[in-house]
């Protein structure tokens, strides 16, 4: 190898190692960002944690009704506010960033939350979050979709669509046979990518798997048999 050679390796390398240095740095800097902001929330999800789910029935109004849920009046309250025969078109699951952290697609460091459309014109999102489960409806997609209990929410990124299958009064019987109202948050078993995934599968599954499910809620309780 010449000298010049010997030269130009010894300049690649070191740039390589500044390049990967000033990596390195930035990751620790979010990491140390990221955990002191919602590290004693989030890890454990206990804190903030509410069972029951947190209803806005109409998201576009900045003091839209809203209701939190408790489980023990969660089938009755949800016939009464919603149709159970709404049948859902179109389901869409978002990204978006936690404050602070950029949104890195193959990072655990992201929000997610599931947005539908049903036939009733209604617009609706479900997500999940280290303060409970949060239900939101609208006329107006962009209310659920940019918005998060009446306050905006970080910019969005649309991950898959599909079309849905099945009606809400399905989606209240999944919610409630799974016990999904009193799963307390937490980041690695429990988060909210964990239950955005499941609640995009149910709402997107094929009518075999749709029967199996309902046959599985039906023999679970009685008051699932009621809301039906």
């Amino acid at each position: 190898m010449t000298h010049s050679n010997k030269m130009g390796k010894v300049l690649s390398d070191s740039g390589l190692q500044l390049l990967l240095g000033r990596a390195q740095a930035s990751i620790n800097e979010v990491s140390e960002m990221f955990m002191s902001k919602f590290g004693s929330i989030r890890i454990s999800g206990g804190e903030s944690w509410k069972d029951g789910i947190y209803f806005v029935t109409e998201a576009a109004e900045a003091c839209g009704r809203a209701y939190m849920i408790p489980v023990s009046q969660f089938l009755q309250m949800m016939h009464q506010l919603t149709d159970p025969s709404d049948t859902v078109l179109r389901v869409q699951r978002f990204q978006t960033a936690v404050e602070g952290v950029p949104i890195i697609p193959t990072a655990m460091f992201n929000h997610q939350f599931v947005v539908f459309e049903t036939q009733g014109c209604w617009w609706w999102s479900i997500e999940k979050n280290a303060e409970g489960l949060t239900l939101q409806r609208s006329r107006d997609v962009k209310a659920v979709r940019r918005r998060y209990r009446q306050q905006p929410r970080p910019e969005e990124v649309l991950l898959e669509e599909k079309n849905g299958t099945c009606d809400i009064r399905e989606l209240v019987s999944f919610l409630y046979s799974e016990r999904e109202l009193t799963k307390i948050y937490h980041a690695f078993v429990s988060n909210c990518q964990h239950f955005v995934v499941d609640v995009y599968k149910h709402l997107t599954r094929s009518q075999e798997e749709k029967t199996l499910i309902l046959e599985y809620s039906e023999r679970y309780s009685r008051k699932v048999r009621y809301y039906l």
